[in-house]
């Protein structure tokens, strides 16, 4: 068991130091910042965003520090809070459960466990702000427009979960 789990962990490990120790998440950061800073999306969370897909202990550590720095009780360590509760270390587990059963083809789990985080990120970025940030920044209309809008996509993912499953 260990033999068939070591390679990839060792993989994902040396993966993660060299995404880190390369400055990329710098780089990553510079870019989508000024599109955060557009949308006020607080920057502090862009580096929980980009390596909670990676890394669990890495976007734990960045948790960690936002809380520390903004509080828990503060606009970012609410998104933060939602974001590391709503998602997965996608590549980890694609690497580390993937490789020791031996599954070479990933490529449409990984869109899709990709795809998932980004949409838990951007959700949990809306619910929060819709609930403590912007909630007061916007007029009823358009507080009752978004509310039937997340309504209206939970509700739509829900039915095509249970109509993939044959849930009846």
């Amino acid at each position: 068991m260990f033999v068939s789990l070591f390679p990839p962990m060792l993989g994902m490990i040396f993966a993660v130091n060299i995404f880190i120790k390369s400055n990329c998440l710098n780089y990553f950061l510079s870019f989508l910042s000024p599109l955060f800073k557009f949308l006020k999306v607080p920057l502090d969370i862009l580096p929980m965003a980009i390596m909670r897909p990676i890394s669990g202990s890495s976007a734990l550590a960045i948790l960690n520090n936002i809380l520390e720095n903004s509080g828990p009780d503060s606009l970012v360590g609410r998104i933060a809070s939602v974001m590391q509760g709503s998602t997965d270390t996608t590549l980890y587990v694609l690497t580390l459960y993937f490789g020791s059963v031996g599954i070479k083809k990933i490529k449409h789990s990984l869109w899709v466990g990709l795809l998932t985080d980004l949409f838990a990120i951007v959700m949990s970025i809306v619910v929060v702000n819709l609930i403590f940030g912007w909630y007061n920044l916007i007029g009823d209309k358009m507080k009752k427009v978004i509310i039937l809008l997340l309504i209206v996509i939970c509700s739509g993912c829900f039915f095509n979960s249970t109509k993939t499953l044959n849930c009846k």
